[in-house]
């Protein structure tokens, strides 16, 4: 099962990080604000209760009864039930209470800081309840002045307001998010064209990467561009190398392989015969050892690409002029669309290899045709010769076999394709032809695919 957030991502850390900011400052900010409103009102509705209660005191008349010169200007007062009463307590005198109290009293709570809380006695109410003690009117005892008003009314502004200033915060977090997606979208493009350039220089679409990415971008990319033509220039050395270590080394070896041949003519046959082995065996193992260092790393040649069907048709037209002797028919029917990722030097050393060994045993035709899967090419060479056993598929690609030691060769043509085809991420298998020989499958990596192995991996295969 696939990850569905890839945590290594670099645009998946910084969209986390700006979502988490943005909410963590929304949060605070509406905790923030939420408590300045909360407090606001809060005084607000004590100012308004206060204003009341002066009111209420210069209302009051003391005497026999006390009264109150005319109702509070606040209608809320004279309605049942309102949520606002006031009330009037004076030693030795009736209580005063507004209508709206119908006849019950006022029971503050909780501790004496103004303002107080409280509660209509005999009813769940709650209540935000302000009182004042003075001496009016030359009474002479003091009277006790309480106004309270609904706390449930200042709750439900209050609430209002917190679910408007979330919703709105909500929105407004929504919109960050999406310009933070929007802005790391854009700031991570030039990352996004910087792969593609690259996967153009390894598909062989370009040589080098482009020197227009911005500022921060660019120093990588000339970077790159630098270790592409460091790259280049290194195999170039390493293959130039690798051939004049062949050409001093053959030269060494065809003259001991005379003089073991001179030994057998004069005669010492047995001392001849077993140099003469020596020398053929060093030289199987000079060619194969200089057929791999050709293509040592081949992959590290960034931008490789050929087109199959052009080298098989230069492999068939030199066979054909070579043996003009034999009366055999050559078909080339790979795709002339196909593009492999591939060093086409690497590639003409396989298919000459695989075409020269189905002209050795074909009867009468040798045919290279390719066929495609997600990914993969795979060019198949076959022939009408007698065919290879099954027994002897495995072992045909080891250094030095010889299925048949009456044909010449040295044993190393599969064994190199093998490895070539394998430093390539490819393979290369034997089996049985419908023409009645061998059918030799190379599978090559397809330009522009992900270069994976036959197994998935990501990465060279090597030996």
């Amino acid at each position: 099962m696939r990850t569905l957030i890839h945590w290594r991502s670099l645009q998946v850390r910084l969209l986390l990080g700006a979502i988490i900011w943005v909410a963590a400052g929304m949060m605070g900010s509406g905790v923030a604000v939420s408590a300045l409103f909360r407090e606001h009102v809060t005084s607000q509705f004590v100012h308004e209760l206060n204003d009341h209660l002066t009111e209420l005191q210069n209302l009051y008349v003391p005497g026999a009864p006390d009264t109150v010169l005319r109702p509070v200007s606040d209608p809320r007062f004279s309605l049942p039930g309102s949520g606002y009463y006031w009330e009037v307590i004076r030693p030795g005198a009736p209580a005063l209470r507004s209508p709206s109290l119908q006849g019950r009293n006022l029971r503050p709570t909780g501790s004496r800081k103004q303002p107080l809380r409280g509660a209509i006695e005999g009813s769940g109410d709650r209540l935000v309840l302000i009182e004042r003690v003075s001496t009016l009117g030359g009474s002479g005892s003091p009277a006790r002045f309480m106004v309270a008003g609904d706390e449930n009314e200042l709750r439900r502004t209050i609430g209002a307001f917190d679910r408007l200033l979330f919703a709105s915060l909500a929105i407004v977090a929504l919109g960050l998010g999406v310009a933070a997606i929007v802005q790391i979208r854009i700031g991570l493009r030039p990352l996004r064209r910087l792969q593609t350039a690259l996967s153009r220089v390894r598909s062989g679409a370009a040589d080098s990467l482009p020197t227009d990415f911005p500022t921060e971008v660019q120093p990588l990319a000339s970077e790159l561009n630098a270790l592409i033509r460091a790259n280049s220039d290194m195999i170039r050395r390493a293959r130039a190398q690798a051939g004049n270590l062949s050409h001093a080394l053959r030269t060494h070896l065809a003259i001991l392989t005379e003089r073991a041949r001179r030994l057998s003519d004069t005669g010492q046959p047995e001392a001849g015969e077993a140099l003469l082995a020596e020398c053929q065996a060093m030289s199987r193992q000079v060619d194969y050892q200089v057929a791999r260092a050709r293509a040592a790393a081949p992959r590290a040649v960034i931008g490789a690409t050929v087109a199959p069907a052009a080298v098989a048709g230069d492999i068939l037209s030199a066979l054909s002029r070579l043996h003009a002797d034999r009366s055999l028919t050559l078909t080339n029917d790979i795709a002339p669309d196909l593009a492999i990722a591939c060093d086409p030097d690497d590639l003409y050393e396989m298919l000459a290899n695989l075409a020269d060994n189905a002209r050795k045993w074909a009867r009468s035709e040798v045919r290279l045709h390719s066929e495609q899967s997600e990914g993969w090419v795979r060019l198949i060479v076959e022939d009408d010769g007698p065919g290879v056993p099954e027994a002897h598929w495995d072992s045909a690609f080891q250094l030095g076999v010889r299925l048949d030691e009456r044909v010449g060769g040295g044993g190393l043509g599969l064994t190199i394709v093998r490895d070539l085809a394998e430093l390539y991420g490819g393979a290369v298998r034997l089996d049985r032809s419908e023409l009645g020989g061998a059918r030799v499958v190379l599978q090559l990596p397809h330009r522009n695919d992900d270069l994976r192995d036959l197994n998935g991996r990501d990465g060279i295969t090597t030996r």
